[in-house]
């Protein structure tokens, strides 16, 4: 097995708050938000929480609503989502 393929074999056995917190290490560096919050998750813990967003970050002024999902679909669960940060904001 290739070691791109033991890696996303890796990420996709991980649970829910290790998916949210790998996303937003991941983030993090990339991006380099200081200012990212995990909402969607527990502190000090692996599990996640109910609400929207997942994580968001703040950047001149502005908010990045960041969500995680493992869905297939991922058309559908976008648009869902969309529509309830639209209720959110």
């Amino acid at each position: 097995m290739s070691r791109i393929n033991k890696i996303e074999s890796a990420i996709k056995e991980l649970e829910g708050g290790r998916f949210q917190n790998l996303g937003d290490a991941c983030l993090r560096k990339k991006y380099h938000f200081e200012k990212l919050v995990s909402s969607g998750s527990q502190e000090g813990t692996d599990k996640t929480t109910r609400g929207i967003p997942d994580s968001y970050a703040e950047e001149n002024g502005k908010y990045i609503y960041i969500m995680y999902g493992t869905q297939k679909s991922v058309i559908p669960k976008l648009e869902e989502d969309i529509q309830s940060v639209t209720l959110w904001s």
